[in-house]
């Protein structure tokens, strides 16, 4: 299990709260995007599984979107906020340029997520229980499997517009495999306002 407290923490407008397990956000920044990341070495992620618990709730005035994981350049797990009554997607990107997004739509509440790389096949599998018994949907994009990864992130928030009151966590990240030599990951996820992280 991954401690988030190891991680680099970049949050000017104070939004999340780290503990060792979970990764907490209750207001979206409105300047400065935040995120918690841990630099795993330059191309030493090729094929992986990870799993992680993700949580959102509240009203945001507005869509609001969160990125809940992230291999920087590969992919990517984030959640999306559409308009009242609030639901979420759950989607999942390739984080490359052009992207491309597959995804769930949901009730607000608790998801257990599988995320997976497999030589050129991106998946993301959505559970409603902790043992992963219970399976709601599987998102699949291609990948470009010449791409290695470098940087994990537990939890990334773009530019809001505003004080967007959300109530999102995510928690428990197990890297099951993701391991590899040689290569360099790259690529930058376009966030609100053009900002990128």
């Amino acid at each position: 299990m991954e401690d988030f407290t190891t991680y680099d923490e970049v949050d000017p407008e104070n939004c999340l709260t780290v503990i060792s397990n979970r990764i907490t956000v209750a207001d979206m920044p409105t300047a400065q995007p935040s995120y918690v990341r841990d630099d795993k070495g330059a191309g030493s992620i090729g094929d992986f599984e990870h799993q992680f618990t993700l949580y959102f709730t509240g009203t945001p005035l507005w869509a609001a979107r969160l990125i809940h994981w992230r291999i920087e350049g590969v992919a990517l797990v984030g959640s999306t906020y559409t308009s009242a009554p609030w639901l979420c997607e759950i989607t999942l990107s390739n984080d490359s340029i052009p992207v491309e997004t597959d995804w769930y739509t949901c009730d607000l509440g608790l998801y257990y997520i599988t995320v997976s790389r497999e030589g050129t096949s991106l998946q993301c599998k959505i559970y409603s229980d902790a043992g992963r018994t219970n399976l709601l949907d599987t998102l699949s994009l291609a990948s470009d499997d010449t791409v290695l990864g470098r940087y994990v992130y537990g939890m990334g928030l773009p530019i809001g517009e505003g004080s967007s009151k959300v109530g999102s966590y995510t928690e428990n990240l197990d890297i099951i495999n993701g391991e590899a030599d040689g290569g360099a990951g790259g690529g930058g996820f376009l966030l609100t306002g053009g900002a990128t992280f």
